[in-house]
């Protein structure tokens, strides 16, 4: 925006260009969690050369240069909007173009800004002036409405410009209501919740205050002075970072640069009294005190002695050494003002920073970077909805919705009512219930499966028998299927056991030894918990783990009941800029992935996992195995837990779970190190790569480094360049031509001393960290590949640990898939130019040897046809390795 104002100088006469402040103003008729607004405005002499029409189109290209593109999402908030107001006294109205703005003399947000700069500005058709119209708005209506905040000051353009005698300033209303919301969550006694809330609300009573036009009241005798005590050093509290995060506070508002000595402004007179006793009863978890100077007058820089007000600056003090500051210059009072709310903000924020910094975590940067991160993603329309919480320290820090749960009615999303399937997340259910009856002596994870399955059997044709610790860990060696995941409807879901016994997939490696991520084996887990209880399963989870953990909403069966299908969140595709709803989709394996949740409930069950001790839902020993490792590909790279996935960048350790229904996507991602959770769910087709980005800011806010310090170049890969493909495919039909799309290609660069690895998301240099393992150069990605007879033979990444990449055999290679097909084109292609072409030119003459040529190629388009089906059927019949 400043470059934006910046540039529009180009439009008007030399010297006549004046910009008002920044304000920063809450989103109106937006979608839900859309992030703040900053407005400005401007006025100037126009060129001239430049009618309305013209300047209007010089405005919109303007917009375009400056990346405002095409709205995807209903009034979703634009890059940059400008908009002619006024042109000097001009009025008309036509089909594209209407003068003045119909709408401006109605918007707060509006006529503060020009006001500044205005104020004595006539409105066309109205006979009235800026002023007063600003005057005449409904204050205490856009108040509770609009949060107005001045975040910058343009010195350099206003310097020399009138300015009003005294300045609209409007205050959020639901300040104290934010303040005792972040009180509460941090979980002071009662006592001093109380106490906190009283000082919250006296802030904002001292924002509230007007400033006259020609004195600003003052406290002259008392300074309020911020200091640490060394005896709170065992906090790791950063003083360098919060003193320039202060400074740059007070700086946005031109307010004393003195970080720790803030002068707090009050008019009432118990103000001190009450300020006093609140200071008193503050934590003593806070790292600060406050001391009082006695000092009468002492303003230090800012007082008489400084003279920083100029020479029409004087001060009256009574008796009781509260003076009044008294000046002719209209500006002062406004000035002095913003210095004077500066400050408390400010310091409100420093308190509230060092009440939250044992946490490791600033809470307040953190919930600015959630909601800049969703507000982006709905803008560009990458999601219509989602719904975000994070946890920490066995507390809720942030349960946000955004976005639209139905678009068409324009119902935002709630995060404490508003469910969404949570896909494959559903599966850490299955393995709480298995670990919850290995308690009991009901299971043992060690145990041949078949031993507890009645209907039907597992097939035993590999000679070793499958356990839940394999289906687990995703080792049973079953292929994937790849149809039938999904239907349309609640009456082809079917019955558990009789989908399990009909779709028995293949085994097609040794249980345990390779991981191939199978929804089929959680399902099975699932059924082998309904034996094992006698419970059907989504019974068995609602009385098992959703009751125990007050999960009011969240749920597995299907179908749905109604009371929870009527606060679920609609499904969407975005086609041509415009979201289309899409019908639920049920999942016949419905334990694998069937589940739904609000992100409040989600939250629950984040803060029962992160929690060490035993519980009614899990023992502590339990936990730790949901948590640890239990299948590692190798030391530097992640593996699986019992039940979810390593998700460690860096040195810090993470687990977690992903999950999508095709059209819902959600991730869910503990840190224990932190006893931090954050999950995030979106209901649009593609947006998984939001709940990705999401992750990725935690993790790095949170001080966890992707990067490492000793990548070595790689000047020797002997054995491991070649294709790899996904072990997470089919072998026993046509199907298993799909799971070739996910190869891996690996190539050396001897010359930059990288491996160049090639996969979905694109390709990517890796540099060596040690024998076979490799790091992404610029990113947080780990490869390691495993070698047999001088070869690579597997590969795994750290961002899928659920899947093993593994060598192409010849027949597998893409390209020479690509060649068979290629040559077989080349081969009809003739044989439909040959055949008419030779039927014309030697029609009726007999050419026995024409006739012979167009039958050797048709037998030859023949034969390469049987070739490539031949190729095709043992692709399909011929299993890994």
């Amino acid at each position: 925006m400043l470059a934006a104002i910046k540039a529009l100088e180009q439009y008007a006469v030399s010297g006549s260009f004046a910009a008002s402040n920044l304000w920063q103003t809450s989103p109106v008729d937006c979608p839900p969690g859309s992030a703040p607004f900053l407005n400005a405005a401007v006025c100037f002499d126009a060129r001239p050369d430049l009618t309305p029409e013209a300047l209007l189109d010089e405005l919109k290209a303007l917009e375009k240069a400056y990346g405002r593109g095409r709205k995807i999402i209903r009034n979703a908030p634009r890059e940059l909007d400008l908009d002619l107001l006024v042109f000097d006294d001009e009025q008309r109205q036509t089909e594209n173009f209407v003068l003045p703005h119909p709408r401006a003399v109605d918007r707060l947000f509006v006529l503060a800004p020009v006001a500044e700069i205005a104020p004595a500005l006539i409105w066309p058709g109205m006979q009235r002036s800026v002023a007063e119209l600003l005057r005449s708005l409904n204050t205490e209506e856009e108040a509770d409405a609009n949060f107005f905040v001045r975040i910058f000051r343009w010195d350099y353009y206003n310097r020399d410009q009138q300015q009003p005698k005294a300045a609209m300033w409007l205050v959020d209303t639901r300040f104290h209501k934010r303040f005792d919301e972040l009180m509460i969550s941090v979980e002071q006694p009662q006592e001093r919740q109380l106490k906190l809330r009283n000082l919250g609300r006296l802030l904002t009573h001292i924002q509230n205050v007007s400033a006259p036009a020609h004195a600003v009241p003052v406290y002259s005798g008392r300074w309020w002075r911020l200091s640490f005590s060394d005896r709170f050093n065992r906090y790791p509290v950063d003083v360098d970072a919060l003193e320039q995060t202060i400074a740059g506070d007070c700086a946005l508002f031109d307010a004393p640069n003195e970080t720790f000595q803030q002068i707090l402004i009050d008019t009432a007179d118990n103000t001190l009294a009450a300020v006093t006793d609140e200071i008193d009863g503050l934590p003593a978890t806070w790292q600060a005190f406050w001391t009082l100077a006695d000092k009468p007058g002492d303003f230090g820089d800012y007082g008489p002695a400084g003279n920083s007000f100029g020479d029409r600056t004087q001060f009256r003090c009574g008796d009781d050494q509260r003076c009044l500051l008294l000046q002719d210059d209209p500006l002062y009072s406004d000035f002095a003002l913003q210095r004077h709310r500066a400050a408390v903000m400010a310091t409100m924020r420093a308190m509230l920073r060092l009440q939250m910094e044992h946490n490791s975590v600033r809470v307040s940067n953190l919930e600015q970077f959630i909601d800049g991160i969703m507000a982006q993603a709905i803008v560009q329309g990458d999601t219509v909805g989602a719904t975000v919480a994070l946890v920490q320290d066995g507390r809720l820090l942030v349960s946000r919705g955004y976005g639209y749960a139905d678009y068409t009615r324009s119902e935002p999303v709630q995060s404490r009512v508003t469910q969404f399937q949570i896909g494959s997340i559903s599966k850490v259910w299955v393995w709480i219930a298995v670990l919850q009856l290995v308690e009991a002596g009901s299971l043992d994870l060690d145990h041949d499966i078949n031993s507890y399955l009645e209907a039907f059997q597992i097939p035993d044709t590999m000679g070793d028998p499958i356990t839940l610790r394999h289906l687990m860990t995703h080792s049973a060696g079953f292929e994937d299927q790849l149809f039938g995941l999904f239907v349309s409807g609640p009456r082809q879901v079917g019955n558990l056991v009789d989908t399990l016994a009909a779709t028995i997939p293949e085994r097609v490696a040794l249980p345990g030894s390779r991981v191939a991520y199978s929804n089929y084996g959680a399902a099975l887990a699932a059924h082998i918990v309904e034996q094992a209880s006698g419970m059907g399963f989504s019974d068995y989870v609602q009385q098992h783990i959703m009751q125990p953990l007050a999960m009011s909403t969240a749920g597995i069966a299907q179908p749905v009941p109604d009371e929870l299908m009527q606060t679920r969140s609609k499904g969407y595709v975005i086609n041509d800029g415009e979201p289309q709803e899409r019908g639920a989709l049920y999942i016949p394996l419905g334990p694998a992935g069937a589940g739904a949740a609000t992100s409040l409930d989600m939250a629950k069950f984040m803060v029962e996992l992160l929690n060490p001790r035993d519980t009614r839902v899990l023992s502590s020993a339990s936990k730790a195995q949901l948590i640890n490792g239990a299948y590692l590909h190798h030391p530097r790279v992640n593996g699986l837990t019992l039940g979810m996935f390593q998700a460690s960048r860096g040195d810090a350790a993470a687990v977690g779970h992903d999950g999508s229904t095709l059209i819902f996507n959600a991730q869910m991602v503990l840190w224990p190190d932190a006893d931090m959770g954050l999950f995030v769910a979106t209901n649009t087709l593609g947006s998984d790569a939001v709940g990705r980005r999401l992750v990725a800011t935690v993790s790095n806010h949170l001080g966890f480094d992707d990067r490492s310090d000793s990548l070595l170049p790689v000047e020797s890969a002997a054995g491991l360049p070649g294709t790899y493909i996904g072990s997470r495919r089919n072998f026993s039909s046509a199907s298993k031509l799909l799971g070739l799309l996910d190869t891996v290609t690996v190539t050396h660069d001897s010359e930059q001393g990288v491996l160049l690895i090639a996969r979905a998301q694109g390709s990517k240099r890796y540099r060596g960290l040690s024998d076979n393992v490799f790091q992404q150069v610029a990113g947080p990605t780990r490869a390691v590949f495993k070698t047999g007879s001088g070869m690579g033979q597997e590969l795994y990444f750290s961002d899928v640990p659920p899947v093993a990449y593994i060598r192409a055999e010849a027949m597998e290679m893409p390209l020479n898939n690509a060649l068979f097909i290629l040559l077989w084109l080349t081969v009809a292609m003739s044989v439909l130019i040959i055949w008419p072409v030779s039927a014309f030119t030697h029609k009726g003459h007999g050419n026995v040897q024409g006739q012979k040529f167009t039958t050797v190629i048709t037998y030859l388009a023949v034969a390469v046809a049987v070739l490539f089906f031949v190729q095709v059927a043992a692709l399909v019949t011929t299993p890994p390795g």
